[in-house]
């Protein structure tokens, strides 16, 4: 059984003592001592030589070089130049000049230069996009904000040049010295403190010393390559006037002088700047990473001071509530520095291993020379045991690491909690307690002047009336003229029509924020320890968390261990994310009985359900039994090595045979799950061990309306509703998409016309829905659309009135866990699974190429292309899984898949389940199939135009009035709560029905 320390471990890495805050304390004094006299440290790398660094100040660039001479003779390093750039035009030119040697190593410092980061080409910012934030907009945003770290990393051996990119803010401390109305003080994200000093009073307590604490950013990129010489553009490494070393950073600062020391007087013996390179990159890091752990240390020395003034002050007057502001300003404040901290641990974590395991992995190591030099000490090796099991000293394997930087990182995240966030909840507490017994004494006092006041009133106020009423002088309605207000609101259009969508940032910032607090929340001590007593309630057994904790894209996963079992039986415990998941308590419900009845009815290995509920004292829940797994096919099917963080890429360089035989297996799987067939469309519940379709279809799409858009979710369907043919489901998405456009407040409108082409799209789908045609469409009882008289279907439509079958939102290769030789050792993850028309089911998957179609960089129509190759082997396997038997009317499976891809089945249903692909979907592909070619010189903002005449009178009246209001609406970057009542009579105002 584990321990209570081993507990503490698993959900606080670092718990330090006291001691060892006095030393991280320490370290980081020292570390900020060493900024200002680095030429004293004694811990300089042997190759420095302090001298005194020059004046630097803001909105400058600071460039320092060391050359080789003549690398071909061997001469050795010229002493480094230093170079000071104060606009774009000398730092553009400078970095177009050709050098006269060669350029082998670069440092580039920037503070405070935005113009620098767009002077040049030579700055490769946007190689590769990134899924949030690029690294161009960190480098030059000219004030920071608390944000999360951003990073990224560009491998490329094919030309021997890898890249890291990383940005991140954090808080740093300058004294206010009496200045007002500085540019610190102005900047968003400041924070004002005070502790006991010389100047200043703080509430009566004596003396004290104001300070500012504002946000700094640091943008950083590592590179490291080599020059091809047959290859010619401006990306580092390739350009020979770039070095194949180089570390440059963006200082974003409120400041108009940086505290970062980066020594420029180092010496070097021999010309191979792989000797060296690598190594003053780490150094650079170091300092980088120095700098922000003393930075930390400093701002909660700070933090601490004046958290005590203020329980002074309180302590003193614990009913005055004067404080109230500044309490909560403090809770706003710590807790932003808790998140932030969070992020800088993982952001050390990432840079740690993108050091070791992309800037090493160019050029490696060569054996003999000099070379042994720079990594000649113990520390700096790895220890691997060989065949007999003797430890021996591989060369070439020497890791850098942060973990000093790291436990110092820990043990302020560790001060944060005790000597912020606890002392200024118990500050609050106290406070409204006693603010309360005052008011409770004043509401006494004021109830005895009411009922004196309330007598008088008694009296006198009919008097007042009566002498009001006969003392009016006035002809009613005589020469009274009528008022008119007309209020009328012209929005420029701000950019041309796109045909994808966005979600509501508004809604998604508030969703993030949110959903990272619950996430902390739940990977909390308390909540660990809380886990662990609810399955030991449940088992009757003592129950021990097991390290790690499993982090889903909706879920959050603890390993239990029961006293007595085997490890094999083991169970995990799901809750779900209270922000990242909508309907949690549905949810459980649904996929624990999805899961179920897969199990017993099918012969499609999952994990058993032990327990399930609503409510309990950790939320909703599921308890699994846990399966021994090898990975997942996402694992086996994807490029390796990506960032995790990342969308996975289809390894392109799998066998065909393998692809085949992989897709096979999961082919084999939707064949088991499209076997059973039900009446209704739903989802499935469990009663008393019996399964029937009880609840409404949950769909993924109907969570992201109301997380990311904001969508009231009384307009979906009831929780207990179901439906009886596929025509009315399909009726039901329609008003979803048309809900969407009516109710996402911000960010999905550009313009009018973007306005009028998304109403006009939405309008059409749904009359198709509500004349019976979307479920016949692409079928041989298509005779209705352009296509089907053109490319003659042949595959029979399904009943539209059942029998229906299963189908995952959600369903894709990581749901499928591998065994030994990748044979499926279960599916996990049924939610979002509910009975659909069988339409779904007789579609390709779309998951073929890992990413969805309205999210491939270059548009849905180049995913198309790259789609259809794997699509014919994915049609193979399942061919190959079927075995010559039907499926439907005599036809296989397979021959309806690949049909659907020919007829555009597939794009229909896509469209129909994702909103927010619906645009894009149904200008690319729907309309024309539908009603035949558009004129090819319509413009995109334009084709509205084409299709207006098939609305009806009424749908065209209400466009331009609606138009109107979605674009005042779109100025306002709010979020509306809506009445249940109000929400459904607006969404009504535009159906016609």
């Amino acid at each position: 059984m584990m321990s209570n320390n081993a507990l503490d471990a698993v959900a606080n890495p670092a718990t330090p003592n006291l001691h060892e805050m006095d030393h991280g304390r320490q370290r980081a004094e020292s570390v900020a001592r060493s900024t200002s006299s680095y030429a004293s440290d004694p811990n300089r790398p042997p190759w420095e030589v302090g001298k005194p660094t020059t004046e630097f100040t803001s909105g400058t660039v600071r460039i320092i070089n060391w050359e080789v001479k003549d690398e071909l003779t061997s001469q050795p390093f010229t002493n480094p130049s230093e170079r000071i750039f104060k606009d774009a035009e000398s730092l553009e030119s400078y970095l177009k000049k050709p050098s006269k040697f060669m350029n082998a190593i670069r440092v580039v410092h920037a503070l405070n230069a935005p113009w620098a980061v767009d002077c040049s080409t030579q700055w490769d910012f946007d190689s590769r996009k990134t899924n949030r934030k690029k690294f161009r907009d960190w480098a030059a945003e000219p004030q920071t904000y608390p944000r999360r770290y951003f990073k990224d990393r560009i491998p490329g051996p094919e030309h021997r040049i890898t890249h890291m990119k990383f940005a991140f803010d954090f808080p740093a401390v300058h004294k206010r010295e009496g200045v007002k109305n500085s540019h610190c003080d102005k900047q968003e994200g400041v924070i004002r403190m005070e502790k006991p000093g010389d100047a200043g009073t703080f509430a009566g307590t004596g003396q004290t010393t104001a300070f500012n604490s504002c946000f700094r950013r640091f943008s950083v990129i590592c590179q490291r390559g080599r020059e091809v010489e047959t290859l010619e553009g401006h990306m580092w490494g390739i350009n020979p006037n770039q070095p194949p070393y180089q570390i440059i950073i963006f200082e974003t600062s409120s400041h108009n002088t940086t505290d970062l020391n980066l020594s420029a007087h180092w010496h070097f013996s021999g010309c191979d700047p792989d000797k060296y390179g690598l190594k003053v990159a780490e150094t650079m890091l170091n300092k980088v990473f120095d700098h922000l752990t003393a930075s930390w240390v400093q701002v909660l020395e700070l933090s601490t001071s004046h958290t005590r003034l203020l329980e002074d002050k309180i302590y003193e007057q614990p009913d005055d509530d004067s404080p109230t502001r500044q309490l909560w300003y403090c809770s706003k404040n710590w807790l932003t520095f808790e998140r932030l901290l969070s992020s800088h641990i993982r952001l050390l974590g990432d840079v740690e291993e993108s050091v070791n395991s992309v800037l090493r992995r160019v050029t490696p190591p060569t054996d003999g020379g000099d070379n042994s030099s720079i990594a000649s000490r113990d520390e700096d090796y790895e220890e691997k045991d060989d065949a007999q099991g003797s430890n021996t000293k591989s060369k070439g394997t020497r890791k850098w690491t942060l973990q000093v930087q790291l436990k110092d990182l820990q043990r302020c995240s560790m001060q944060i909690q005790d000597n912020l966030i606890k002392p200024t909840t118990i500050l609050g507490d106290m406070m409204y307690k006693s603010i309360a017994i005052r008011d409770a004494r004043q509401s006494l006092e004021l109830n005895s002047s009411m009922w004196r006041l309330s007598w008088i009133t008694f009296i006198f106020l009919p008097l007042t009336f009566m002498v009001g009423f006969f003392g009016m002088n006035v002809d009613t309605f005589a020469n009274n003229p009528s008022i008119k207000w007309y209020f009328v609101a012209v929005i420029p259009m701000k950019r041309m029509y796109r045909d994808r969508q966005n979600f509501d940032n508004v809604a998604w910032d508030k969703h993030d924020d949110a959903e990272e607090e619950s996430q902390m929340r739940l990977r909390r001590k308390d909540t660990c320890g809380q886990v662990e007593g609810f399955v030991r309630q449940k088992c009757g057994k003592p129950a021990t968390l097991v390290s790690p904790l499993v982090i889903g894209g909706l879920d959050i996963h603890y390993r239990i261990h029961l006293e007595g079992e085997d490890l094999s039986s083991d169970l995990m415990v799901r809750l779900p994310w209270p922000h990242a998941a909508y309907f949690p308590g549905e949810k459980v419900v649904y996929e624990a009985a999805t899961s179920e009845y897969l199990r017993l009815n099918t012969h499609i290995p999952t994990a058993q359900v032990l327990d399930y509920g609503r409510d309990s004292n950790v939320g909703p829940f599921l308890i699994l039994r846990r399966i021994e797994h090898q990975g997942d096919m996402t694992d086996a099917l994807a490029v390796p090595d990506l960032d995790p963080s990342l969308t996975p890429v289809l390894n392109l360089e799998l066998p065909k045979s393998k692809l085949r035989r992989l897709w096979g297996k999961i082919a084999w799987c939707l064949l088991e799950i499209v076997k059973p067939t039900f009446s209704r469309i739903g989802s499935l519940v469990e009663v008393d061990g019996d399964f029937y379709v009880g609840g409404r279809p949950l769909t993924q799409n109907m969570s992201s309306m109301t997380q990311l858009a904001h969508i009231p979710p009384s307009i979906l369907p009831l929780v207990n509703e179901t439906y009886a043919t596929a025509d009315e489901w399909y009726m039901a998405l329609a008003n979803m998409h048309m809900a969407q456009l009516i109710f996402q407040h911000n960010d999905l409108v550009s313009s009018e016309d973007d306005c009028r082409n998304k109403y006009v799209a939405r309008q059409i789908f749904r009359r198709l829905a509500k004349q019976g045609r979307l479920s016949t469409f692409g079928f041989a009882q298509d005779d209705w659309s352009a296509s089907a008289k053109t490319m003659l279907p042949r595959c029979p439509a399904p009943d539209g009135s059942g029998p229906f079958r299963l189908w995952c939102d959600d369903f894709r290769p990581a749901n499928v866990l591998l065994g030994p030789n990748d044979d499926v050792a279960a599916i996990i993850d049924w939610e979002f699974t509910y009975t659909a028309p069988t339409q779904f089911i007789l579609d390709p998957p779309w998951w073929l190429l890992f990413e969805t179609p309205e999210m491939w960089p270059s548009g849905i129509e180049e995913w198309s292309k790259a789609y259809e190759p794997q699509l014919k082997i994915w049609l193979e396997a399942m061919e190959e899984k079927e075995k010559g038997v039907s499926f439907l009317d005599a036809l296989p499976l397979s021959a309806y898949m690949q049909e659907s891809w020919k007829m555009g089945r597939f794009w229909l249903n896509y469209a129909a389940r994702k909103s927010w692909a619906f645009d894009a979907v149904f200008w690319t592909y729907l309309d024309e199939l539908f009603f035949g070619e558009r004129d090819g010189e319509v413009l995109g903002k334009d084709l509205w135009k084409t299709r207006l005449h098939l609305l009806t009178e009424e749908e065209r009246q209400a466009m331009e009035p609606f138009v109107q209001r979605k674009i005042e609406e779109s100025q306002e970057r709010i979020l509306v709560e809506w009445d249940p009542a109000e929400a459904n009579q607006r969404l009504s105002e535009l159906l016609f029905d």
